[in-house]
């Protein structure tokens, strides 16, 4: 079995971080209408160079508005934090919807020669926050499910956890998802609720990103993350993330993964420059991987 290179992106738009932007339509405004140049860049460098790539979308932004999106997302989890609960009021936020909606990208997306459409839960929910149900999860899940057969006659086979809170499992499983995105083994990646989260554990990711802190890649059958892409890293730190990245392609072994990701909305800020650096890493990937290896996206693991 050759080794394989992943590509994540996840495609959430403002649902990823509205408990962290709040009521303030300014807030991260740039970055999240700059999405709308960066899918077609990323789409074509991608096609152009034949790396498939799953985009783990969140499923309301393939809705037509707010309000198709009421009609299908079920009601907000109970969340004992006041500010990840969804109140009937948020869509004043954006009224014109264009940081929550953007179904002629998910469509361009569809579109694209080697591109796997992905779910990302439908609303962005949180699955390992105190309040979140196993109820909440089959209601999202079966919204997610019903999206795509209305809109694509399909569904998701791949899936990515919001904030990578690996939780229930068995209930994407029972409704066709059949590969979903681990965590890496570092005690400072495991999954954590928003409160465990710490400047400290912060601090660790970046320094595994810079230098070599064991290696990661996996088996094919753990499914597990390599490396969050840091695109907006300072130059001199930038080089250090893609020698890393380099230094792991190239010590990918038979039937090991090195999986990469990020958010389009990471490259929203200086789309040109950002792009730029996905297609340079991508590209030093490719030229140090071992004979055999390729790109895949995360439904071929399956």
């Amino acid at each position: 079995m050759n080794a394989r290179v992943v590509v994540s992106l996840d495609f959430e738009l403002r649902w990823g971080m509205y408990d962290a932007l709040g009521d303030d339509p300014a807030r991260y405004r740039r970055p999240l209408l700059g999405v709308r140049e960066v899918v077609p860049r990323l789409l074509e460098w991608l096609a152009k160079n034949r790396v498939p790539a799953t985009w783990a979308t969140v499923g309301a932004l393939a809705c037509a508005g707010w309000d198709e999106f009421e009609s299908r997302a079920p009601p907000s989890p109970a969340y004992t934090a006041p500010s990840l609960r969804r109140t009937p009021e948020y869509h004043r936020v954006d009224p014109s919807g264009e940081l929550h909606f953007a179904p002629d990208l998910v469509a361009l997306v569809r579109a694209t020669p080697g591109q796997e459409l992905g779910s990302h839960t439908f609303a962005h929910v949180f699955m390992h926050e105190p309040g979140f149900t196993r109820e909440d999860a089959e209601a999202d899940a079966d919204a997610v499910a019903a999206l795509f057969v209305d809109r694509w006659g399909e569904r998701p086979v791949s899936f990515v956890f919001p904030r990578n809170q690996v939780r229930f499992t068995d209930v994407l499983a029972a409704r066709g998802v059949r590969v979903w995105r681990e965590n890496p083994r570092a005690f400072f990646w495991r999954e954590r609720k928003g409160a465990e989260q710490s400047r400290a554990l912060r601090a660790l990711r970046l320094v595994d990103a810079l230098g070599p802190l064991g290696r990661r890649t996996y088996p094919e059958a753990e499914h597990r993350a390599s490396h969050f892409l840091r695109l907006s890293l300072p130059t001199p730190l930038w080089r250090l993330h893609v020698r890393r990245l380099a230094r792991d392609a190239a010590r990918l072994r038979e039937g090991e993964v090195l999986h990469l990701w990020s958010h389009p909305h990471n490259l929203g800020d200086d789309p040109p420059l950002r792009v730029a650096r996905f297609a340079e890493a991508l590209d030093r990937v490719r030229s140090s991987l071992p004979a055999g290896a390729t790109f895949a996206p995360m439904g071929a693991l399956a």
